[in-house]
Protein backbone atom coordinates (compact mmCIF):
# COMPACT_ATOMS: atom_id res chain seq x y z
CA UNK A 1 0.00 0.00 0.00
CA UNK A 2 1.08 3.59 -0.87
CA UNK A 3 0.76 6.54 1.51
CA UNK A 4 -0.44 9.70 -0.17
CA UNK A 5 1.54 12.71 1.05
CA UNK A 6 0.03 15.62 2.64
CA UNK A 7 2.21 18.03 -0.17
CA UNK A 8 4.68 17.40 -2.11
CA UNK A 9 7.62 20.21 -2.08
CA UNK A 10 9.93 20.74 -3.89
CA UNK A 11 13.15 22.96 -3.32
CA UNK A 12 17.08 24.03 -4.44
CA UNK A 13 18.98 26.09 -2.88
CA UNK A 14 21.86 28.55 -3.68
CA UNK A 15 24.99 30.43 -2.13
CA UNK A 16 26.39 33.09 -2.42
CA UNK A 17 29.14 33.49 0.48
CA UNK A 18 27.59 32.77 3.59
CA UNK A 19 24.35 33.25 2.28
CA UNK A 20 21.83 30.63 1.35
CA UNK A 21 19.24 30.56 -0.42
CA UNK A 22 16.41 27.89 -0.96
CA UNK A 23 13.75 28.61 -3.59
CA UNK A 24 10.34 26.31 -2.96
CA UNK A 25 7.28 25.28 -4.54
CA UNK A 26 4.09 23.62 -2.03
CA UNK A 27 1.82 21.32 -3.68
CA UNK A 28 -0.87 19.93 -1.12
CA UNK A 29 -2.03 16.62 -2.87
CA UNK A 30 -5.80 17.17 -1.95
CA UNK A 31 -8.06 20.49 -2.55
CA UNK A 32 -9.23 19.59 1.24
CA UNK A 33 -5.64 19.74 2.39
CA UNK A 34 -4.51 23.27 4.03
CA UNK A 35 -0.96 24.90 4.10
CA UNK A 36 -0.50 26.87 7.69
CA UNK A 37 3.19 27.49 8.04
CA UNK A 38 6.30 26.61 5.47
CA UNK A 39 9.60 26.12 7.10
CA UNK A 40 12.98 27.10 6.42
CA UNK A 41 15.27 24.86 8.18
CA UNK A 42 18.99 24.56 8.13
CA UNK A 43 21.73 22.28 10.21
CA UNK A 44 25.39 21.08 10.24
CA UNK A 45 24.40 17.63 10.29
CA UNK A 46 22.07 15.86 7.22
CA UNK A 47 19.50 14.71 9.90
CA UNK A 48 16.48 17.80 9.84
CA UNK A 49 13.14 17.68 10.97
CA UNK A 50 10.84 19.74 12.98
CA UNK A 51 12.55 18.34 16.95
CA UNK A 52 14.26 21.02 18.73
CA UNK A 53 17.73 19.31 17.89
CA UNK A 54 16.99 18.28 14.45
CA UNK A 55 18.16 21.81 13.20
CA UNK A 56 20.44 24.47 14.33
CA UNK A 57 18.09 27.28 12.67
CA UNK A 58 14.17 27.53 11.46
CA UNK A 59 12.57 30.31 9.61
CA UNK A 60 8.76 30.28 9.38
CA UNK A 61 6.82 31.48 6.55
CA UNK A 62 3.34 31.36 4.69
CA UNK A 63 4.03 31.43 1.38
CA UNK A 64 3.67 27.97 -0.07
CA UNK A 65 5.97 29.11 -2.85
CA UNK A 66 8.96 31.36 -2.75
CA UNK A 67 12.48 31.68 -1.26
CA UNK A 68 13.77 31.85 2.50
CA UNK A 69 17.38 33.21 3.00
CA UNK A 70 19.58 31.97 5.63
CA UNK A 71 22.08 35.10 6.21
CA UNK A 72 24.58 32.79 8.33
CA UNK A 73 27.58 35.49 8.58
CA UNK A 74 24.76 37.18 10.93
CA UNK A 75 23.59 34.42 13.15
CA UNK A 76 25.40 33.81 16.19
CA UNK A 77 24.10 30.30 16.42
CA UNK A 78 26.16 29.77 12.78
CA UNK A 79 29.60 31.75 14.49
CA UNK A 80 29.23 29.69 17.61
CA UNK A 81 29.23 26.66 15.84
CA UNK A 82 31.62 27.64 13.00
CA UNK A 83 34.43 24.67 13.54
CA UNK A 84 31.54 21.80 13.37
CA UNK A 85 30.76 23.50 9.77
CA UNK A 86 34.91 23.54 8.88
CA UNK A 87 35.26 19.87 10.16
CA UNK A 88 33.00 18.72 7.73
CA UNK A 89 34.29 20.66 4.64
CA UNK A 90 31.86 23.39 4.93
CA UNK A 91 28.90 21.64 4.27
CA UNK A 92 25.48 22.74 5.76
CA UNK A 93 21.99 21.06 4.87
CA UNK A 94 19.59 22.67 4.51
CA UNK A 95 15.32 21.24 3.33
CA UNK A 96 11.56 23.02 3.25
CA UNK A 97 8.88 21.85 5.97
CA UNK A 98 5.14 22.40 5.23
CA UNK A 99 2.61 21.83 8.05
CA UNK A 100 -0.58 20.63 6.59
CA UNK A 101 -3.55 19.80 8.64
CA UNK A 102 -0.94 19.72 11.73
CA UNK A 103 1.26 17.62 10.35
CA UNK A 104 4.48 18.20 8.63
CA UNK A 105 5.60 17.04 5.40
CA UNK A 106 9.50 17.74 4.07
CA UNK A 107 11.48 18.45 1.14
CA UNK A 108 14.91 16.11 0.21
CA UNK A 109 17.79 17.53 2.50
CA UNK A 110 19.79 19.45 0.40
CA UNK A 111 23.91 19.58 0.70
CA UNK A 112 25.12 23.30 0.55
CA UNK A 113 28.94 24.38 0.61
CA UNK A 114 29.53 28.11 2.04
Amino acid sequence: MKALPYARISASATVSGEVVTVRYEVKPTSPSFTVSDVYGYRNFAPGIDDGVANHAGKITVTETSGEITFDLINNQTYKDNHYKIQANGNRIYVRIGARIDRKVNYSVILEVTV
